[in-house]
């Protein structure tokens, strides 16, 4: 690592969105990664377990705060009760995070791409920030300062903040498509990042890539790693654009690492890992036919909806093309016309709204809440966790279900009124329960177009400045790099963070001329579920996380 510049970072973090060791070291041992294989081989490596459940919203957020969910409140990438779908954002997170705490201690942060980084914070940044995923457009304030907006599109145009890869399911060449197009933009935002480097001097620089979660969601198939699987011609092809993608992702970060000087530290980081789905369960479905959920089925608005998704097929239509054309609120109208699900909300005791999880029609906090707090809250939550563990694949015989938590046996803090009221882990890591779907016909069903999904292990790599040569770490959680970052900067860490300094990744000189520095509380009070936001907005987002695969 290099530089021939003036000043450069202390920190580098360099943020590989689904990023799992057992795809990195397919692409390593093919030898489309040899730079990440230098810092591996110059560095300390290993494991990094994500939040539970492992979804980027409570993981990134969990980074930047050192907390868990508990603490900072963040579950998911909404809140919905009775399924009315309100995003959440970086306004919603309680804590100070680590680009305000950095600023704070008088370092220059750089900040790029970082999921749950929209709003931009209120505070005064040291530095300069681009927010990062669901933000709504580049018409919204997205940058600081606010000239560095035109200094991106003067770089590079038209600057792509959103790939939603389910709109690619119905195209005729869609995998083609999605590769050329996460590889274009990968392109843009390496350029950014590059350019950004050049341009401002910054002690702490953090970038994210997303385009490996994409990527992996709908084409983990073709990746490589099942020589079972047998690919054809055409998959064949997708598995060298995604190596082509890999490569050209390391050489991404060969250029980085040429703005890095003998004091800086590199840190490679994924939110979460990545696995196989294989299998699709409808946990509304499940409810329903459990006597847990009552809802009415509308043959027209089937036909309508059916037809209508025929018609987007055939003139390659995206949902955000629907509402350019039509716009925002004839397209609602045309989705609640459209809309096969009719929850009877005075009969269902329970629901989901997607992430692996269950949430009880709990009265005075849903809308139209019929259980009662207290016996009848657990009474119900008892009768489902009992019923849910004994769910089978019909094809298999195999139980679906692994464990089933009540939310307070895995999380602690303040915010936990706010998740989940149980959250379901999977017997196969193969299966998961993302969608609401009621009107399907069967509870279990295989995998589509998505056929990637998340896992709590993701990566990590630690390299140069006071860093261990050659070394393994097997204990790090992505809650415990703000009090690490923090600790190697020489700045106090919250006494509120629940993570711990990586201490393993140190040279024994470092720690021991290094005495960590305390600090008060991270938390902060001005807390709002996402209401502050506007409503324009707030509906864009929504569409975002449509075309992500979060919301039906």
């Amino acid at each position: 690592m290099t530089a021939s510049r003036r000043t450069t970072p202390q920190v580098m973090v360099i943020g590989i969105d689904g990023a799992s060791w057992h795809v990195l070291n397919l692409m390593i041992e093919a030898g489309a990664m040899p730079n990440l294989s230098r810092l591996i081989e110059t560095g300390v490596s290993g494991p990094l377990t994500s939040t539970l459940p492992p979804t980027s919203p409570p993981a990134w957020s969990s980074f930047m705060t050192g907390k868990k969910p508990g603490k900072h409140g963040i579950f998911s990438w909404w809140e919905a009760l009775n399924l009315r779908f309100v995003p959440l954002s970086s306004r919603d997170i309680d804590g100070r995070t680590l680009w305000q705490l950095l600023g704070e201690g008088g370092k220059r942060i750089g900040v790029f791409n970082v999921p749950m980084t929209y709003p931009l914070p209120s505070y005064a940044i040291n530095g300069f920030m681009i927010a990062g995923m669901l933000t709504p457009s580049i018409e919204s304030q997205f940058t600081y300062p606010a000239s560095l907006r035109e200094e991106l599109i003067s770089l590079v145009g038209n600057y792509t903040i959103h790939t939603p890869w389910l709109d690619y399911e119905h195209r005729k060449d869609g995998r083609h498509a999605l590769m050329r197009d996460l590889a274009a933009k990968l392109e843009q935002r390496s350029k950014v990042a590059l350019a950004l480097l050049e341009r401002y001097e910054t002690d702490f620089f953090m970038v994210v890539f997303a385009g490996n979660d994409r990527l992996s969601h709908c084409l983990w198939k073709y990746i490589g790693l099942d020589a079972e699987m047998p690919l054809d011609a055409e998959g064949l092809k997708i598995q060298e654009m995604i190596r082509a993608y890999y490569g050209q992702l390391d050489a991404t970060l060969g250029g980085m690492l040429q703005y890095c000087g003998p004091q800086t530290t590199v840190l490679v980081m994924s939110d979460h890992g990545f696995g196989p789905l294989r299998k699709e369960i409808y946990i509304n479905k499940w409810l329903a036919d459990e006597g847990l959920l009552a809802s009415s089925y509308n043959p027209r608005s089937w036909r309508i909806r059916t037809n209508l998704h025929r018609l987007a097929r055939r003139l390659g239509i995206t949902r955000e093309r629907w509402r350019r054309v039509l716009g925002t609120r004839a397209t609602e109208l045309a989705q609640e016309l459209a809309n096969t699900i009719r929850i009877d909300w005075s009969q269902t005791r329970a629901y989901s709204n997607g992430s692996n999880s269950i949430q009880i029609n709990l009265k005075g906090r849903e809308p139209h809440g019929i259980v009662n707090p207290g016996s009848e809250y657990e009474a119900v939550r008892s009768q489902v966790i009992e019923r849910l563990v004994q769910l089978r694949d019909p094809e298999t015989g195999t139980k679906v279900v692994s464990t089933v938590f009540r939310r307070e046996e895995v999380f602690e803090g303040p915010h936990v009124q706010r998740a989940p009221d149980i959250l379901i882990w999977m017997a196969d890591q193969g299966c998961a329960a993302y969608k609401c779907d009621v009107d399907v016909d069967k509870v279990v069903e295989p995998a589509g177009w998505r056929n990637g999904e998340h896992t709590l292990e993701g990566v990590l790599v630690a390299a140069g400045k006071h860093i261990k040569k050659g070394a393994r770490i097997d204990q790090a959680g992505i809650i415990d790099l703000a009090p690490t970052i923090l600790y190697r900067m020489d700045l106090p860490i919250p006494d509120d963070m629940d993570g711990v300094i990586l201490t393993d990744l140190f040279e024994e000189g470092f720690l021991g001329s290094n005495t960590p520095k305390g600090a008060t509380t991270s938390k902060v009070t001005d807390l709002g579920i996402a209401d502050r936001e506007q409503a324009k907005d707030r509906e864009v987002i929504l569409e975002r996380l449509r075309g992500l695969g979060y919301i039906d």
